[in-house]
This record gives structure tokens, sequence and C-alpha cells, in this order.
């Protein structure tokens, strides 16, 4: 989105979606089918996430409206779909998606301590945050030497390595402060500090 503007919409190809739901499904966890950037619509296809604390505490305070599907092949395809998987599993089943799905779709992978779980997101293949921004800012004329971005997981990465400077919060986990060009404390009064600092402010 830019000025309030979809620029780009684009789906998991369905087979693949399938698939993913099928593996999160296999591992006992629900499937979250997310229809469009522009409706919003979250679909439940497996299990109930109501039960599961992870699911609870990452979807509750987003006012997330999650309408369970009974059919899962009268879904439209997804722009996402997403998993929280505990954090024992989520290494084996992020590695049965990519062995999947191959080049057919994106995997991310983020943790969070907050949840005790591995979050699992699989997109349309080329969708990372980091060539989204690019894309953005390739429309809004603006470099990358000129770029910050701030981040604090894994699905961060991408465009961390894509910014001028790209500041990683602290605690994040070390590949991407392995890329960043700085780490910053974990609250907004430091963060907002900082960008000020780089802005000039």
């Amino acid at each position: 989105m830019a000025d309030g503007r979809l620029i780009e919409s684009r789906d998991v190809p369905y087979a693949a979606a399938n698939q993913a739901r099928l593996a999160l499904r296999s591992a006992g966890l629900p499937a979250i089918w997310i229809e469009s950037a522009t409706s919003g619509y979250r679909y439940l296809v497996e299990g109930d996430w109501r039960t599961i604390p992870a699911y609870r505490l990452y979807l509750d305070p987003k006012g997330a409206r999650v309408v369970r599907l009974a059919h899962p092949d009268l879904a439209p395809p997804p722009a996402q779909i997403f998993g929280l998987a505990p954090s024992d599993v989520g290494t084996d089943l992020e590695h049965e998606l990519r062995n999947t799905l191959g080049d057919r779709a994106e995997i991310v992978i983020w943790r969070s301590r907050r949840l005790e779980s591995v979050g699992l997101e699989v997109l349309p293949p080329g969708v990372t945050k980091g060539a989204v921004v690019a894309q953005l800012a390739e429309r809004l004329g603006v470099r990358a030497v000129d770029a910050v971005a701030v981040g604090d997981d894994l699905n961060d990465l991408e465009m961390l390595d894509w910014a001028g400077r790209g500041l990683a919060i602290q605690g994040s986990p070390e590949p991407l402060v392995d890329v960043a060009d700085a780490v910053v404390p974990d609250d907004s009064d430091s963060l907002r500090r900082v960008l000020e600092e780089l802005s000039g402010v």
C-alpha cells in the first residue's frame, strides 16, 4: 500500500497454498488462510486457534476476524498462509515447507519470545519485506542508500540488508544483527532519538 492505494497484489499459487495447509495440519497446527491485502479476511482452515495460547496472544490484540472454513477448496487463493509452531517443531516444519514448495512460494520464519513460538509465513514468490520496501521506495523516488530500516526478527533480514542504514532492535536474532549497521535499544524513546539523529532533526 502507498498513500492508501494498493500498489500490487499477488497470491500464493493455489496448489502450494494447499500443500502448506496440509503441512501445518500434519503438525497439529491451525492454518490461517489470509485472503488478500485489500480484504484482510482470515479463514481458519484447520483446528481451533483459540485453544492455543500463542495464537490467542498473536491474533486477539489485533481484533482479527477469523472465519471457520469447512471446505478449504471454497476459499479464494490466499495472499498468505500463516501458522505458529512450538519452537521445538518449527525448524522441522520450515524445512518441510521449503522442500515441498520449492520456488513456488517464499517461506518466512520468525521467532517470538513473547509467544514462545515460531511464526511461519507462506507468501507469493518474490514477496518479502525487502522486495516490497524496495518496490515502494522506487515508486517514491527514494534511494536505498538514503533509507533507514528497523527490524527485530528474521522476516526483516532482506529489508535491513537492502537499506542504506539497517537497525536491529536489541535482542534480535544473530543473523539479523549480522546484517545490521547498528543495534538499538528495545524501547520507543531510544529508537525515536536514533531516528532523529539520523534524519538531522
